[in-house]
């Protein structure tokens, strides 16, 4: 819980938060987030294995109408926060 704990003392606007993936474009860096152990801003990512997603997060992706579209959850989430390579 000490993420959580780092998150709200520096005060973060988050959607969602990978806690395990595999990153997909590793020829370029991720950026550190200031002040936060260990989280950087995510590129694009596959095996979503483990993700925290806020209340405004899923407010986004159910805004999206999910269950209309049948798209596998690791081309979803990069869709649903830009970071898709396509």
């Amino acid at each position: 819980m000490n993420l959580m704990y780092d998150l709200e003392e520096e005060g973060l606007d988050w959607d969602l938060i990978y806690i395990g993936r595999k990153r997909m474009q590793v020829e370029h860096p991720e950026k550190s987030v200031p002040h936060v152990r260990n989280l950087v801003e995510a590129d694009y990512s596959y095996w979503t294995l483990a993700y925290v997603i806020s209340l405004q997060g899923a407010q986004k992706l159910l805004a999206a109408e999910p269950l209309s579209k049948m798209l596998p959850v690791d081309e979803f989430l990069p869709v649903m926060f830009d970071k898709h390579p396509v």
